[in-house]
């Protein structure tokens, strides 16, 4: 045989124990890059839906406030007419007063009860973003705390060396808090 020749210190241990380990950590390295990709994904994700409803609600707002501008411009146009017409002193044409005051009175309702609608459903999106943002922090919580089951797993040597070619296997890792006895 031609290696029989071969000094013993050759073949140490070291040599067959080093490259698993090299590839245990570099698969460790890789996962470790794997979940913060995935939480800056969601991270990023969730910062454009916020980005969304808030411009959604600044639209909503512009309109409301345009409409209200509008109102106003009508009622201070209809206030100026009957000062305008007290003060010169002019017969008052009751009926068109009247019909004035109506359409005034009914424009005022009507815009209330948009502005009403407008608040509620502001509040509705208000509340959704709440518990976005608390699921958000759930996910962000679940996440660190595999990047601890990670960690803990690597410095505790969790996977010892296997027979054969067995994978080793994450089942039990997630439910234990320590090494087993």
């Amino acid at each position: 045989m031609a290696w029989a020749h071969l000094p013993g210190h050759i073949l140490q241990w070291e040599a067959l124990a080093c490259p698993p380990v090299i590839g245990f950590l570099v698969g460790l390295v890789f996962l470790v890059g794997l979940v913060r990709s995935v939480r800056s994904r969601l991270y990023v994700r969730r910062e454009a839906l916020l980005a969304k409803a808030l411009a959604a609600q600044i639209a909503e707002t512009g309109q409301l406030v345009d409409t209200l501008s509008a109102a106003e411009e009508k009622c201070a146009g209809i206030r100026s007419a009957l000062a305008g017409a007290l003060q010169e002193g002019e017969s008052l044409n009751i009926p068109s007063l009247a019909r004035a005051c109506r359409e005034v009175t009914t424009t005022y309702w009507v815009l209330k009860q948009e502005i009403r609608s407008l608040v509620q459903e502001l509040e509705e999106e208000r509340a959704k973003c709440s518990r976005q943002g608390a699921e958000m922090v759930e996910m962000l919580q679940t996440l660190e705390s595999l990047e601890e089951v990670v960690k803990v797993s690597t410095s505790q040597a969790a996977f010892p060396s296997l027979p054969g070619c067995a994978e080793p296997s994450t089942d039990g890792l997630l439910l234990r808090s320590g090494p087993k006895s």
